[in-house]
């Protein structure tokens, strides 16, 4: 633990995630494997300033703009994280799931925490939802839709304030309102940033 910063969980959600990623990097992000095993080599402390809010990120976070193929030969926009941000922001997300999501119901589910502390596999939490429905019967039918533009909808200066009150003036509350809002000033793009646990974990705050 560094400023409250739990680095080596923050490389489990980076490694985690890596599958889903709109970038698959061919060697894997060896970066964070290494650091995973070798957090006290690195200090936090130099990747962090003071601010009127607490921290922020001495290197601002950066967003290359891509498009991604989509269904039916069409193309969506995306954007592609840098490496050192991204780890921080999954650190800073990571390293305060359980207060971020203090008051989540039990019947939201993936992208959570329930008893460890720790994210909840998203195959478990999609086989819990799936158990909570009453058991089917011959003519039941079930809908499932997909909320369009849902991350670019954020309003990123509610959900920083919100982080804030929450966590207060800590190094993880200054690392996510620094990268949300970057994300959020790309002349392109809105809201948080996608293909992201630590998005998805915000988004049910």
């Amino acid at each position: 633990m560094d400023l409250g910063l739990d680095v080596a969980a923050g490389c489990k959600v980076a490694i985690d995630e890596m599958y889903g990623d709109w970038y698959r990097d061919p060697w894997g992000w060896p970066e964070f494997q290494w650091l995973s095993h070798n957090v006290g080599k690195v200090d936090v402390k130099t990747l962090l300033r003071k601010t009127s809010e607490g921290f922020g990120l001495v290197m601002p976070a950066s967003f290359h703009l891509t498009e991604v193929p989509k269904n039916r030969l069409a193309v969506r926009p995306a954007v592609i994280q840098d490496s050192l941000s991204r780890l921080l922001y999954a650190t800073a997300v990571a390293s305060n799931l359980r207060q971020l999501q203090s008051d989540l119901p039990d019947w939201a589910y993936g992208w959570r925490t329930r008893d460890g502390g720790q994210f909840e596999k998203n195959r478990k939490e999609w086989a819990s939802y799936l158990e909570s429905f009453p058991e089917a019967t011959d003519d039941a039918s079930g809908l499932h839709v997909d909320i369009a533009s849902c991350f670019a909808s954020f309003n990123v200066e509610r959900l920083a304030d919100l982080v804030h009150q929450r966590l207060k003036k800590t190094a993880s509350a200054g690392v996510i309102a620094d990268v949300i809002r970057s994300h959020d000033a790309l002349t392109t793009r809105s809201g948080i940033p996608q293909r992201s646990f630590s998005s998805a974990a915000l988004a049910h705050v």
